[in-house]
């Protein structure tokens, strides 16, 4: 947490002191954002945030951070239109990606989601989450050879993460078959 380590209702009362003294402190913002998501006070993060982004339009992690809001409270449009806007600002920000991508995955659009991880998987292939997600959706979208790579993948990568795939896969029509019964 920001100041105040774990005391979230702490945090935020001196944050929404703060905000008396300084309503348009993106900082007291962000923190009372923070502290209510925290607490799943996610209407209240969701209206924190939205003041903090207009007070900084190019804020990404405000953008992130409503992103998540929006998300917690099923507004899954607002959140992945926030995760663009965080993006656009610093295309850089895997968290905005992985949850722009597992927005559309809510949404049952799994085209769109494997375009966001596919992005994703260029700027961290090393990423063992990212080659997970993106091993999840060629599957769902019926590219079994393309899962399949990335289990060979992610076998190098993190076996944790692969045994998890393979376990998908195994479960998914299409996917990596079950072995045969001995006759």
């Amino acid at each position: 947490m920001f100041y105040l380590g774990d005391d979230n209702l702490r945090a935020q009362a001196c944050f929404e002191r703060a905000l008396l003294l300084r309503p348009d402190d993106e900082g007291a913002l962000a923190g009372l954002g923070v502290a209510y998501g925290e607490l799943g006070y996610w209407q209240e993060a969701v209206a924190t945030f939205e003041r903090g982004v207009a007070v900084n339009p190019k804020d990404a992690a405000g953008r992130y951070n409503l992103g998540v809001a929006y998300a917690n409270t099923n507004r899954r449009e607002d959140a992945i239109r926030a995760y663009q806007a965080a993006l656009h600002v610093d295309p850089s920000m895997l968290d905005a990606r992985l949850n722009l991508g597992l927005q559309y995955v809510e949404l049952d659009r799994p085209r769109e989601a494997l375009t966001v991880f596919q992005e994703a998987s260029k700027r961290a292939p090393n990423d063992p989450e990212v080659q997970y997600e993106l091993g999840v959706l060629y599957a769902i979208v019926g590219e079994t050879d393309k899962a399949k790579q990335q289990l060979d993948t992610l076998d190098e990568l993190d076996t944790q993460w692969a045994s998890r795939l393979r376990g998908f896969l195994t479960q998914h029509q299409g996917g990596v078959q079950k072995p045969k019964d001995l006759h």
